[in-house]
């Protein structure tokens, strides 16, 4: 009998620039893992405003921890041999495209 797979479950919204960066890399993962990816669409900044979180958590941080994270972002896409290029309009109003 064969095994069956394994489904993998990626909560995204196109907004979120670490959900882009771990988009690069799900189908890879699932892969090594023998599983199939469900692709979960969600608004995401819906979630921030049900919790009481910024809009944009990164621009309520402090300079230094912005730039952290910056720097992170980039490090991770520089280390998967990705671009990442911040768009033109953030945060981007995501309810049609999702």
């Amino acid at each position: 009998m064969a095994a069956s797979m394994s489904s993998l479950d990626f909560y995204f919204d196109y907004s979120s620039p670490f959900a882009y960066l771990a988009a690069t890399q799900i189908e890879r993962v699932a892969e090594e893992k023998n599983a199939v990816v469900n692709y979960k669409p969600f608004l995401l900044g819906a979630l921030f405003k049900a919790i009481g979180t910024p809009m944009v958590p990164l621009f309520s941080f402090n300079a230094p921890k912005q730039k952290y994270y910056q720097r992170d972002m980039e490090l991770w896409a520089q280390h998967w041999g990705v671009p990442l290029n911040q768009p033109s309009i953030f945060p981007m109003n995501t309810v049609k495209s999702l």
